[in-house]
């Protein structure tokens, strides 16, 4: 299960107005407010349309004063969600009593203990959750273009759900029904992961579909097939890999994206995902931000939440693990892991020393009938080109710096050299390697076994099949070449 915490972001803040003259409509309606007081000011409200400017400001004070929830703040808003009209390509009616009933429960929630009257208030609120979101559901399609606007209402749809899923379980239970899953997955897979809204969105996605939430509690059985009739699912797997390869993703974004995909990284939606090849798109997407960035407190949990959405993968048959270390980038983005847990003090790539040892344990177990894992030529040829192409740096990089040997650290030298011997890597399958893929043949190659890119390579003019990042690369490497280069440039005349 991916280690995103249920916690559900600040409540809806509408304006942030600082204007103190008559000419501002936000400042008139604070004003208003003022001198109306809690119980005036809701009475007043049920006569003013639901996208005004005084509603703003009832909403905002909602959270802040308890006394408009005594009031029957709450029945307002139901209210004007149940009873009131939207008008084509206006702000739908509901959005802002929408973020008036997150303001009522992230009210309840900073008074806590609870007090009976709120108690009272939720059980309103629940009564009325079905009604509300059939509302919604007539503007479906209101939730599905593209831009700012959209997305922020798609972060009010998420944002109440979540508040509905947070404490009741019975409650939670009715909600796994297919307009509230629908609902749910448009907002997710509508909203582009550089949008501010996307971490309160995330957060929704987390909370509905994770096999156990913060209070312990399951979802109903069939939850995912619930999910999985109400989406189709091939616009379901396009749109995830359509946001896998957005250009403006951070790695804060990409962790969030990860561990909502790996909740449905099993049946009925995991054979799909493996067609549309999304394992492939979430680990390019990981070595990139790897590669473009500087290693920070991010790129730890980008590392975990890769590991963990593999981990569902990788366990599931020998034939997609199989897949997994031939046709794309896991064992390079696992070593990245290996790496920063040898250097960190508060990193230990748990996951992915798990990864590694799965593969050794598909080569030696002996437990034919009990165990699926057993290495198949096809494994063993996917498993030794993979760990070839980066045997070499890996071992440089996790040698122990200034000759100390700390057993925490070693651990992890100690794994890939096992691999390493076990999967039958040497210097000459190593360069046997480099030369198949045309990168620069040098062993001990100071830019690649840096971590550096090699931007540019030359060939040797005699045998026209070994190559090089330079000129020193290619001297240092002659002692072992030229034993070869004769042979090579034989070869390459035939």
């Amino acid at each position: 299960m991916a280690h995103v915490h249920h916690t559900i972001q600040a409540p809806l803040q509408i304006s942030d107005c600082d204007c103190q003259g008559e000419d501002c409509p936000t400042y008139v309606s604070r004003q208003r407010l003022a001198r109306l007081g809690p119980r005036l000011a809701v009475e007043t409200a049920a006569k003013e349309p639901p996208d005004s400017m005084y509603m703003n400001e009832l909403v905002n004070d909602t959270l802040v004063d308890p006394r408009y929830r005594q009031y029957g703040v709450s029945t307002l808003y139901i209210r004007q969600i149940l009873e009131g009209r939207s008008f084509p390509n206006l702000k739908r009616h509901w959005e802002k009593p929408v973020m008036g009933i997150i303001n009522v429960f992230a009210g309840i929630f900073k008074a806590r203990p609870e007090q009976p009257q709120d108690t009272a208030i939720r059980r309103e609120l629940y009564a009325s959750y079905h009604a509300i979101i059939d509302v919604i559901w007539k503007d479906f399609g209101y939730l599905t273009p593209i831009g700012e606007t959209a997305d922020f209402r798609r972060r009010g749809v998420s944002k109440m759900i979540a508040w509905f899923l947070r404490d009741d379980p019975p409650m939670k239970l009715e909600m796994y029904e297919p307009k509230t899953v629908k609902l749910v997955l448009q907002c997710w897979l509508a909203t582009p992961p550089d949008s501010p809204t996307l971490k309160d969105i995330v957060t929704t996605v987390t909370m509905m579909f994770s096999p156990r939430d913060h209070l312990g509690n399951s979802p109903p059985p069939e939850y995912l097939h619930t999910a999985f009739s109400a989406f189709k699912i091939s616009t379901f797997v396009s749109q995830i890999n359509f946001i896998l390869k957005n250009k403006n993703m951070d790695k804060e974004s990409l962790c969030r994206e990860i561990s909502a995909i790996t909740e449905f990284a099993k049946d009925p939606f995991l054979p799909h995902l493996l067609d549309a090849k999304v394992h492939k798109q979430v680990i390019a997407a990981v070595r990139k931000q790897l590669k473009a960035s500087v290693e920070d407190a991010n790129t730890k949990e980008l590392l975990t939440e890769c590991g963990l959405f593999i981990q569902w993968e990788s366990t599931h048959t020998m034939a997609i693990f199989t897949e997994l270390l031939g046709n794309t980038y896991m064992v390079e983005v696992g070593v990245e892991a290996l790496k920063l847990a040898h250097k960190s003090q508060t990193y230990n790539a748990e996951i992915w020393c798990a990864f590694f040892e799965q593969i050794e344990h598909s080569m030696t177990c002996e437990r034919r009938e009990a165990c699926d894992y057993h290495a198949t030529p096809e494994f063993l040829h996917a498993a030794r080109s993979s760990l070839e192409r980066v045997a070499q740096p890996t071992m440089i990089a996790l040698f122990p710096q200034n000759g100390v040997r700390s057993g925490s650290k070693m651990k992890y030298l100690l794994l890939w050299k096992g691999l390493v011997s076990l999967l039958g890597i040497t210097e000459e399958t190593i360069r046997e390697r480099y030369r198949a893929d045309r990168k620069c043949c040098n062993l001990s190659c100071p830019t690649r076994n840096s971590g550096a890119q090699i931007v540019k390579k030359s060939t040797c003019v005699q045998c026209k099949a070994v190559f090089y990042c330079d000129r020193e690369c290619q001297r240092s490497d002659w002692f072992i070449h030229k034993t070869e280069c004769q042979r090579l440039a034989a070869t390459f005349v035939e």
